[in-house]
């Protein structure tokens, strides 16, 4: 079996749009559809991922509010 080759796109999106996909991801894995769960699997693991980006954005945020109030 030969491996899968991974390509990555960079999507430019404020906080507040992840946070609105998220919320939109959610609704759509938590909706309670006849609906296989192997179907809905890119749609969690979507969501996991940018709930670790959103965090990154909070951390670098926070930290960059730290960095301006130190100087």
């Amino acid at each position: 079996m030969t491996p899968i080759e991974t390509s990555t796109a960079t999507i430019k999106m404020t906080r507040q749009e992840i946070t609105t996909v998220i919320n939109t991801l959610d609704f759509i894995c938590t909706i309670n559809l006849p609906i296989d769960n192997e179907f809905l699997k890119p749609y969690e693991k979507l969501k996991t991922d940018l709930m670790k980006i959103e965090k990154q954005l909070i951390d670098g945020e926070q930290q960059t509010r730290w960095n301006q109030y130190i100087l």
